[in-house]
């Protein structure tokens, strides 16, 4: 009962218009005095050595001392009883070193920019390649195409729910968008929070293999 009850005052808030403007005011500010994050951004060069062109890559993401992300964690704590490890996610694109590019929605819309550019947004990040079936690449691409080619009508959902209208998306669910039907693992699906299916950063921890990951918790190779 009590996240039943949870689950319908967090739906209700968050179709709110005073919730977007209190997710603008989290999304940036942060509990870290002097205001910097503290990636390591030396790991740049570990990343993109693992890279292989014509695979598939997506990223997770977080800066943990902005409220946001810590709100973010604390609901899934709560909902799910999980860990909460990233509250932002996205897709890598490798051009050739210094050229790879990310490409993500977050709470000003849709954002292609250098890996690097975002590695100074951060503290924790995780790179999974993601397993696609064989064939998948000409739907694949046509999907991403379609996300750029409405770059400036694409805004960030803040009601956060799956199929919330075409140009209205948050981070994980453009993620999902791209390779739903097309991943070759049986854990690439929404998981139920707060009485309504998402598709949440950690999901994506158990699809697919982490090439790489300086998140405190978690263990890499």
């Amino acid at each position: 009962m009590y996240q039943y009850l949870l689950g319908k005052f967090i739906g209700w808030f968050l179709s709110t218009k005073i919730w977007k403007r209190m997710g603008n005011f989290c999304a940036v500010a942060n509990l870290r005095p002097m205001g910097y994050v503290s990636f390591p951004i030396d790991d740049y060069f570990k990343i993109i050595d693992q890279i292989v062109p014509n695979n598939y890559y997506v990223f997770l993401s977080t800066d943990s001392r902005t409220i946001s992300s810590i709100l973010i964690k604390l609901l899934v704590k709560t909902t799910h009883k999980a860990e909460g490890f990233f509250s932002h996610g996205g897709v890598v694109f490798f051009d050739g070193d210094r050229n790879t590019k990310v490409m993500h929605v977050n709470h000003s819309g849709f954002q292609y920019q250098s890996l690097l550019a975002h590695l100074k947004e951060i503290d924790y990040l995780a790179i999974i390649k993601i397993p696609v079936k064989m064939g998948s690449e000409i739907v694949i691409k046509q999907r991403i195409d379609d996300l750029k080619s409405k770059a400036s009508e694409i805004h960030y959902d803040w009601e956060e729910k799956l199929n919330n209208g075409p140009n209205e998306l948050y981070c994980t669910e453009m993620v999902y968008n791209i390779f739903k039907d097309v991943v070759d693992d049986s854990t690439f699906v929404p998981r139920k929070i707060a009485n309504n299916y998402y598709f949440d950063p950690d999901v994506l921890l158990k699809v697919g293999e982490i090439i790489y990951c300086n998140h405190p918790k978690l263990s890499q190779n």
